[in-house]
């Protein structure tokens, strides 16, 4: 989403409060016309810039606030579990056909 603050600028962020930044972020593009589907299909959780230069106490307390805003906005927009593995499942066969000859690597 291009909203990356400074990650000494979030400490106090807990998982609500960033879900709430998100979807603050993906009303606003959506009411300028992106589909909002397709902005809750390509997204990505990150952590914010920064992380690597705070002691590893805080950088393990960011990745785990990271993992749980993430697994929030999947409860909230991905629906059933089983459509998003499904979906992933989808993609990586699309990726490599069953049918496609595999090399041997016996010499003939």
């Amino acid at each position: 989403m291009g909203d990356r603050p400074d990650v000494r600028e979030d400490r106090a962020g807990d998982t609500d409060s960033l879900v709430s930044r998100y979807e603050t972020l993906v009303d606003l593009l959506a009411s300028k016309g992106i589909d909002r589907a397709l902005l809750l299909r390509n997204s990505l959780i990150t952590a914010s810039c920064g992380t690597g230069s705070v002691p590893s106490s805080e950088a393990r307390r960011i990745a785990v606030e990271t993992r749980a805003v993430s697994d929030r906005l999947k409860e909230r927009h991905a629906g059933p579990q089983n459509d998003r593995d499904r979906l992933s499942t989808d993609r990586c066969s699309a990726a490599a056909p069953a049918s496609s000859p595999v090399p041997s690597s016996t010499p003939s």
